[in-house]
C-alpha cells in the first residue's frame, strides 16, 4: 500500500521557505500594524491591503515549487 503525501504536508515547508523572500512586505505589515495600534479612534483604520501583499508575495513563491512537486 503507497502512502498518499497531501498537498498540505508539502505546502507548509515551502511555504516557511518561501517567507525570506517576503520580508518586505511583512515589514510594511508589522510597520502598519504598528500605527493602526495607536489610532484606537479610528474603527476603519486597519492593514488588510499589507497582509493580503505579504500573502500574494508568499503564494507567488509558492506555487511553483508546490506545483512542480504535485506533479
Amino acid at each position: 500500500m503507497q502512502m498518499q503525501i497531501s498537498e498540505c504536508s508539502i505546502k507548509g515547508p515551502i511555504q516557511k521557505s518561501c517567507e525570506s523572500n517576503c520580508t518586505k512586505t511583512w515589514t510594511a505589515y508589522e510597520n502598519c500594524s504598528g500605527r493602526v495600534e495607536k489610532l484606537v479612534d479610528d474603527e476603519k483604520a486597519n492593514c488588510l491591503g499589507q497582509f493580503l501583499e505579504h500573502i500574494q508575495c508568499i503564494d507567488k513563491c509558492v506555487a511553483p515549487k508546490l506545483f512542480a512537486q504535485l506533479k
